[in-house]
């Protein structure tokens, strides 16, 4: 289910009491700080966004996830490590009438005022953990009206090419050889995007194949009504197009294209009825599932596919530093993930697949959806959210305090970050993956949390979220250069609360390089 989004309020308008502004005059535009006892929370989507740690969530394939978009946080002044905006209104001076203004006479007027509230924000800023009285039991706010999302302008990558695509389907074709395979069978899904850049409007029990072997080209079958949009496609030149109408045969047809006797590797999420039709047609031919066999298909990136990750969890951090500037307590879960969705999509993702908002107990849940609880002040909130941006995949973690922790919620924090930091310190070429997994896991072992770590330490994330290589025991393959994965330890404890740290990291020729760069140190909202 996918909910439309929605965004902040406009920058101009009449001011509040619905008194327009006077022609000519300058405004002093001043938002809701974050220790104002009503801080407006977007209204509630209508899906329930869901995420899923690493480890938690079965192997490789598309996760349809539910999302959500929503009015993200108003802008804010950033404030140092392991902390957030305090008394945080944002004054700015302009023509015109805005929302939460009061016309001014003089610009004289204007400067003296901002100049005094710049003052003021840069003394609040001494005071990060301070809270409001009245707070320690909030009660829900009352939503914002939903507007127009407003996008902000972003450059694009470069757009795969012929050349890209042909050498992806040889390097393929090679590794299915080496592994004793005549070639491979690919559906629509991310495999046919990463080879031809083609997917279907409308995945249907129609059937669509790309077939790579070491004998011919690249041949790919599709029903004629969408055979113009498969030419269209960025990788079409690179491959031979086929086409059947309704009324064939298309297993017949497609079964020509194969060796009677072949081996060969079918994409995951091929379906069932065309497994079992092909099967029919060639009884003599052995199929078996891609990632089993041919896991690293596509867990090398290339340099511009890191590109893309990198610009894709650049934009995941920009909308986790607009999120944590608004207010927590008082606000539901699903309030405030729905928010979060809607600066994903403002900072460029065409995709939200989760945005997870685990707050006091329910943070102790990795699977935990995002529901109606109001987040009151001393809860731990995890805050897990990613999806897709230029194709390519974004997921991060942080776990955030309302208010003043305790001693344990600090210590567990603390526990959890250097298990990450630990973890990404060990990533270098020739490490395993469960190598990874071991050295997070010890921390946390050592710190008697053992127990409560629960999931595996990472996954692989490109066109999809998730995807090989797991960084979980058992998984000896070693580390090469372009590798991509999260590493997510955390600790949880049931009925008290959980905290997690993830971030996306790249393996390079000489270590890790990390696509999320937000601080990882325990962060207080308000």
């Amino acid at each position: 289910m996918t909910v439309q989004p929605t965004a902040r309020p406009p920058r101009s308008g009449p001011a509040p009491d619905g008194a327009p502004a006077q022609p000519g005059t300058v405004t002093l535009v001043i938002r809701p700080s974050a220790t104002s006892p009503v801080s407006g929370p977007p209204a509630p989507g209508t899906g329930t966004p869901v995420g899923r740690p690493g480890g938690v969530v079965p192997a490789a394939g598309p996760h349809a996830r539910r999302a959500a978009a929503a009015p993200p946080a108003a802008e804010a002044l950033a404030a140092g490590p392991s902390a957030v905006r305090f008394g945080a209104g944002v004054a700015s001076a302009r023509a015109g009438s805005a929302l939460y203004a009061d016309t001014l006479p003089t610009r004289a007027t204007t400067r003296r005022l901002a100049a005094s509230l710049r003052a003021r924000l840069r003394h609040s800023a001494g005071h990060a953990g301070a809270v409001a009285p009245g707070h320690d039991r909030p009660t829900a706010v009352p939503p914002r009206p939903a507007t127009p999302l407003r996008r902000r302008s972003v450059m694009t990558p470069r757009p795969f090419t012929t050349k890209d695509f042909t050498q992806r389907m040889e390097r393929a074709v090679a590794q299915a050889v080496e592994a004793g395979l005549n070639g491979l069978l690919v559906t629509p899904g991310p495999d046919l995007a990463y080879f031809t850049g083609y997917r279907p409007t409308a995945i249907t029990e129609r059937i669509t194949m790309l077939v790579l072997d070491r004998d011919h080209e690249p041949r790919l079958i599709v029903p004629t009504l969408e055979r113009p949009d498969a030419e269209a496609a960025p990788g079409a030149t690179a491959v031979r197009i086929s086409d059947w109408r309704d009324g064939a045969d298309p297993y017949a047809t497609t079964a020509r294209l194969l060796a009677a006797d072949g081996r060969y590797a079918i994409s995951d999420s091929a379906w069932a009825m065309h497994l079992l039709a092909l099967q029919r047609e060639l009884p003599a031919s052995w199929f078996t599932s891609m990632t089993g066999t041919l896991p690293m298909l596509r867990a090398v990136k290339d340099s511009d596919e890191l590109d893309r990750l990198s610009r894709a969890g650049a934009a995941a951090d920009a909308a986790y530093e607009e999120i944590v500037r608004t207010r927590f307590a008082g606000r539901t879960e699903h309030a405030v993930g729905t928010e979060l969705a809607g600066l994903l999509r403002e900072h460029g993702h065409s995709q939200v697949d989760f945005t997870v908002v685990g707050s006091g107990p329910n943070g102790a849940d990795p699977h935990h959806e995002m529901g109606d609880r109001v987040i009151l002040e001393g809860d731990m909130v995890v805050l897990d959210f990613g999806g897709l941006k230029d194709g390519y995949g974004s997921d991060t973690t942080r776990t955030v305090h309302v208010g003043e922790p305790t001693s344990l919620e600090r210590e567990v924090h603390e526990v959890v970050r250097i298990a990450q930091q630990k973890a990404f310190d060990a990533v270098r070429p020739g490490v395993t993956c469960e190598d990874i997994d071991r050295v997070a896991r010890k921390v946390i072992e050592d710190a008697g949390y053992g127990e409560n770590f629960i999931h595996r330490t990472g996954h692989g994330i490109g066109l999809t979220t998730h995807e090989p290589p797991y960084l979980v025991e058992g998984e000896s393959r070693p580390l090469v250069p372009g590798m991509c994965f999260s590493i997510e330890p955390g600790i949880y404890l049931p009925g008290r609360f959980g905290v997690r740290i993830e971030d996306i990291v790249t393996v390079t020729e000489t270590g890790g390089r990390r696509f999320n760069n937000t601080s990882r140190d325990l962060r207080i909202v308000a």
